[in-house]
């Protein structure tokens, strides 16, 4: 579509998409993306709120290539260096998607706001998957111990679960590792009470007593 409107000599270097109508004043910058694949396009074709819908096709002449016409007085545009540099990115721990290969990855790729109005939506709806992922966990917490009443339970919230959070080898990182794990917990107990009856400080007590229970934990897993 593009090479119709394109003089020659002339190559696309980017093709910028407007995400949202111009605001006023005119000189206020809007949220936009970069489209560099079909899928791209398409899921920017279901995204945006501009209408019409606004691209911006920069070009550019390849090194070494034939001099073109100059560009006409006043449509000549200059950017920032950073303008065309690749959009920031980070990782998102995965929430709810049914996409097998990206849970088990845990992580999905999620593009940086770019704009102070972008950030600010990005940040409240990261604050409000939060408070629903506290309130998941308290009904879960509450429901596991309807459940298994008679299980030795020690919640995250604990101050208990500080030897199993830290358990290293292996990785304590499963359901029934985690129940496993519990059996550590004496161990390293005795040993912070041991150390602190010695006249050892608090932190250097706590950091004793799970060392014992990663010693522990490794006699409970001696091929881990």
């Amino acid at each position: 579509m593009v090479k119709g409107y394109m003089s020659a000599g002339r190559t696309v270097r980017e093709i910028l998409a407007a995400l949202e109508d111009p605001v006023t004043p005119v000189n206020q910058s809007v949220d936009w993306t970069s489209l560099r694949s079909d899928e791209e396009v398409v899921a920017f074709l279901r995204m945006t709120n501009a209408k019409p819908i606004r691209l911006l096709i920069v070009l550019h002449r390849p090194p070494g290539a034939a001099p073109v016409s100059p560009i006409p007085t006043g449509l000549e545009v200059w950017f920032p260096v950073d303008k065309f540099e690749p959009p920031l990115e980070y990782d998102d721990p995965i929430k709810d998607s049914d996409v097998v290969v990206r849970n088990i990855a845990g992580v999905g790729r999620r593009r940086m706001p770019t704009k102070d109005h972008t950030f600010e939506e990005r940040k409240y709806k990261l604050r409000e998957w939060i408070v629903r992922q506290q309130e998941l966990l308290r009904i879960v917490k509450q429901t596991h111990w309807e459940k298994c009443p008679n299980a030795p339970i020690i919640n995250s919230d604990h101050e208990d679960f500080c030897y199993i959070r830290n358990l290293k080898r292996p990785k304590c990182n499963t359901g029934a590792r985690i129940v496993k794990a519990r059996a550590v917990i004496p161990a390293g107990r005795r040993a912070t009470a041991l150390n602190r009856a010695h006249g050892v400080g608090r932190i250097r007590s706590k950091v004793q007593g799970i060392a014992a229970a990663q010693f522990a934990y490794e006699q409970l897993n001696p091929a881990g």
